[in-house]
């Protein structure tokens, strides 16, 4: 995801003229609303240490779970899942911090790892676009978590050509964030499917 391109969106979003050219852009993901529903749960929690205000967060916490419940993924937040539950094991922690690491590429907007399953926001990469619109603030941090939460999932280091799990979003996908359809690819499902189902199994076999 291009940090140059959220800055470029924050300087078009205050020309509404320019925006319209990109009114009827279309997204080549495939609407999440068309997959089988498979009832499962994750667990995230979200430290935002002060640097990104609560009210941004809740809002973007509503948004990531309206963004994977046509899953069948329901996200309980900054709480454990029910003992016995389906899906993912282990709790995503989620971290901001006020500036990105001295090396990470400049278009990075966060980060997850893998195998510990957190995932780390950098608040210098996304305060100056939050703060530009109260609308677009919820928008851009709800699929940045989304973003990273599907890293975590699928456990595979990839990103797709289009679609909420793309490398640098476009002007066009920040549009089609704030009209809730930027979405998840098909095979980005499925991995996500695939990796929650081959955690939840590690995890049984161990106990």
């Amino acid at each position: 995801m291009s940090y140059s391109s959220v800055r470029e969106q924050v300087y078009l979003w205050s020309r509404p003229m320019v925006l319209i050219v990109f009114a009827h852009a279309s997204c080549a993901s495939a609407p999440a609303r068309h997959f089988a529903a498979v009832k499962t749960e994750i667990a995230v929690r979200v430290d935002g240490r002060g640097y990104i205000p609560e009210s941004a967060i809740w809002g973007a916490q509503i948004w990531t779970s309206s963004i994977f419940k046509p899953l069948g993924i329901k996200v309980i937040w900054n709480d454990e899942r029910r003992p016995g539950a389906p899906g993912y094991p282990q709790v995503i922690a989620v971290t901001v911090v006020p500036f990105a690491p001295v090396g990470k590429s400049p278009e990075a907007l966060a980060s997850a790892s893998l195998s510990k399953a957190t995932i780390t926001i950098f608040n210098d990469r996304v305060a100056s676009a939050m703060q530009s619109s109260t609308k677009f603030a919820p928008a851009l941090l709800s699929h940045v978590l989304a973003h990273e939460i599907a890293h975590v999932l699928q456990a595979v280091s990839r990103h797709s050509e289009s679609g909420i799990l793309k490398a640098c979003w476009s002007r066009e996908d920040f549009l089609l964030m704030q009209q809730h359809r930027l979405n998840f690819t098909p095979l980005d499902v499925e991995l996500i499917r695939v990796g929650i189902g081959a955690l939840a199994a590690d995890q049984a076999a161990v106990e």
